[in-house]
């Protein structure tokens, strides 16, 4: 069984999780088509033949994503020749995976032929019986509607936003449709899963598979009180107000510092985790350890997460301290008087990574997925009833 990743990466996952199978002898590969804006490690092992194809595939599509910007009718035919050119590149990508591979796991409900022909040829990777799978991480999946990302983007565009809204809400939904059909295997969070129409499997249970091989917890002698807050998106993230929290603790302690990370690289962040006393991951989360957080805790960093899930209920509980976005500046101050509380946290949540959630534990879990044994992590729709979202 040959199982090929891709085609994008998402905060490392892929590339944990293809480690940690090779380690259990699974021959697969991380293929991504898309380059990342945090610079993820690129995997090396392609085929001699197939590397040009993948780069002018990965080249191409910087350019088509600057064009796929551009609103207005008169970009009708360059958006359309652009998707249409982008396929004609990822067809030898195709047709050589296509015969090389077994099982097929995409993230972000990629595919290999892009924006131009839709899900068609995931329907051909299953003519000719491929297994086929998709993960999803959040905003690929959560409802527009509960989502921070797509509402800033509705406000962007011409009209009226609820139509905006409404329109990018059917598109999710018709996506997650297609997906639903075309899957032997869907894992997905709980609290963003919404929209499937058919079983899937807990990615929080699942765990999440980062690979830490090359960066190892290492003991930093830290002056000052460091608070550390990475967003991939600001507004998502509700950056201001955390930074405004931080503002007016400063006031009354003036030992603490914060250092705001953004448009960074994936190894950077790394890097500055080793170098802080808390981590302030975002403040609407959907669960209580995603991905900044997970990164900290292999660093025994204790993260402060805000969010509207019920703390009683939320998953995985009591790994960190998951509060709701009024209580952030009283969560904050409580660890910088009782610093020991943070040290405390971040070793338990240390400890709770490296016993639930190594590599080689989820990657196991994934194999039972794939081979359909892994019934205790299924999630029926009709069963969901969170609400809150944002991302």
């Amino acid at each position: 069984m040959r199982i090929l990743f891709g085609t994008k990466e998402i905060a490392g996952y892929q590339r944990g999780l293809v480690t940690a199978l090779k380690d259990l002898g699974v021959p697969c590969l991380r293929l991504e088509l898309e380059p990342h804006a945090f610079s993820y490690d690129m995997p090396t092992e392609l085929t001699f033949y197939i590397k040009p194809f993948v780069a002018g595939v990965r080249r191409f599509c910087v350019f088509r994503k600057k064009i796929m910007r551009k609103n207005g009718l008169a970009w009708a035919l360059p958006r359309f020749l652009v998707c249409f050119v982008e396929a004609l590149l990822r067809l030898p990508v195709f047709v050589w995976a296509a015969f090389s591979f077994d099982v097929f796991v995409f993230s972000y409900a990629s595919n290999f032929m892009g924006y131009f022909c839709g899900y068609h040829d995931l329907c051909l990777l299953k003519l000719l019986k491929k297994k086929v799978g998709f993960v999803f991480h959040g905003s690929d999946s959560r409802p527009p509607f509960m989502d921070g990302a797509h509402q800033a983007y509705a406000k962007t565009q011409p009209g009226d936003f609820i139509h905006n809204l409404k329109k990018l809400s059917d598109k999710q939904f018709h996506k997650i449709k297609k997906t639903d059909h075309l899957a032997d295997f869907i894992i997905d969070n709980p609290t963003t899963a919404q929209f499937h129409n058919r079983a899937f499997f807990d990615f929080v249970k699942l765990g999440i598979p980062y690979d830490f091989s090359a960066s190892q917890s290492v003991a930093v002698q830290i002056k000052n009180f460091v608070i550390l807050h990475a967003p991939s998106n600001s507004l998502c993230k509700g950056t201001e107000r955390i930074l405004k929290s931080i503002a007016v603790l400063k006031q009354k302690h003036p030992h603490i510092e914060l250092r705001l990370l953004q448009n960074k690289s994936h190894k950077e962040v790394l890097k500055e985790l080793a170098h802080c006393n808390l981590v302030v991951d975002q403040l609407y989360a959907d669960f209580a350890l995603p991905g900044l957080a997970c990164e900290a805790a292999h660093f025994a960093k204790p993260v402060i997460i805000c969010g509207h899930h019920d703390p009683a209920t939320v998953q995985p509980n009591g790994v960190s301290c998951y509060v709701s976005p009024e209580e952030l500046e009283a969560a904050l101050e409580d660890f910088i008087l009782h610093p020991e509380k943070a040290k405390d946290l971040g070793q338990r949540v240390q400890e709770f990574v490296q016993n639930e959630w190594t590599s080689q534990l989820v990657a196991k879990r994934f194999l039972k997925i794939i081979k359909g044994s892994c019934s205790e992590l299924l999630v029926e729709p009709g069963s969901l009833h969170y609400i809150w979202g944002w991302g």
